[in-house]
């Protein structure tokens, strides 16, 4: 198995290298002084079936968790988004005042309330040397630990939907993300309901 996840690993490195330069955004929801992960408000809001449901009660508590469900989903994945995640922290700057653009994205949530959706974080190729992960550091600080490490686990799922199959939004890497979170993900049937999925984060290696 340790051959054929660096065998896999080295593929998506391969790919990420023949793609041209291009970035993705993580946004959150901005309620008064309450701000949230896009990801979870999206689905958790508008159907109340989805509840969150990892547990812990640091970042690396949560991380954990996801990482534990992918393992069954995706076992090859889990363990490049493991090496992922141990280098991480080489390739985030945390920036203040730093205007991060327009949203580009594709964006159906309803805003509410004066909500507003702001960009969280601006995620580069991360082939290049240096920091390529840029997130704004007064609106990380207004997060959840748990959704902390919602953006990371954004950031190891689009890493690949936006520069591996490159694809040009980040609709259905949301939506998944706030799936494995939730009380739903634990019942989903493999035989049923991952295909799916599969097909729909374009995983073209299962």
């Amino acid at each position: 198995m340790a051959l054929t996840v660096i065998v896999f690993s080295f593929f998506i490195s391969f790919q990420l290298q023949a793609q041209e330069s291009e970035d993705f955004s993580i946004h959150g929801v901005l309620c008064g002084d309450k701000f949230e992960l896009l990801d979870y408000k999206e689905l958790y809001d508008v159907d109340t079936s989805y509840k969150f449901d990892l547990t812990g009660s640091s970042v690396n508590d949560f991380l954990d968790s996801y990482l534990d469900r992918i393992k069954d989903f995706a076992p090859f994945r889990a363990v490049l988004y493991q090496d992922w995640r141990n280098q991480i922290d080489s390739k985030i700057k945390f920036v203040t005042n730093v205007n991060f653009g327009e949203l580009r994205d594709q964006i159906n949530f309803v805003q509410w309330n004066n909500c507003e959706i702001k960009i969280l974080a601006k995620a580069q190729n991360p082939r290049s040397e240096g920091k390529s992960f840029y997130i704004d550091e007064d609106l990380w600080n207004k997060l959840s630990a748990k959704a902390k490490a919602g953006v990371y686990f954004n950031y190891f799922l689009n890493v690949e939907h936006i520069f591996y199959s490159d694809n040009d939004h980040t609709e259905f890497t949301r939506y998944f993300n706030a799936l494995v979170a939730s009380n739903v993900f634990i019942t989903l049937n493999k035989s049923k309901d991952y295909f799916p999925l599969y097909e729909l984060l374009d995983f073209k290696y299962v």
